[in-house]
């Protein structure tokens, strides 16, 4: 809910396109400390987004754990996702932090 009430504040704003909301989302995510974002993919025709968190304050919060944690991220990046893409999305977070891996990231398709 707040990707999505957050794109569609931003988009009335400032006018941004797809691919300007997403840059400006993911820079200003790690300046209220959710981590250092980085888009590995954004493909809108194939409506694929690829993102990678290093940081995430979820993950370095909750520790050690079997399986990924992020999940408040999963669901801003979810709704911010289903805005660009018009359409219902799935969000996987394939790597966590808290499960060993060196940072967390995000497929949403």
């Amino acid at each position: 809910m707040g990707g999505t009430l957050s794109l569609k504040r931003y988009r009335e704003v400032f006018g941004f396109s797809d691919e300007q909301i997403i840059h400006f989302m993911i820079e200003m995510w790690p300046q209220i400390d959710w981590g250092r974002f980085e888009l590995e993919r954004f493909d809108p025709s194939k409506k694929i987004l690829t993102v990678r968190v290093c940081h995430s304050p979820f993950a370095e919060a909750y520790d050690a754990s079997s399986s990924s944690v992020c999940h408040f991220i999963r669901g801003v990046l979810g709704g911010m996702a289903s805005i660009v893409f018009r359409r219902e999305i799935e969000v996987k977070e394939v790597a966590c932090l808290s499960t060993g891996n060196e940072c967390c990231r995000f497929e949403i398709m």
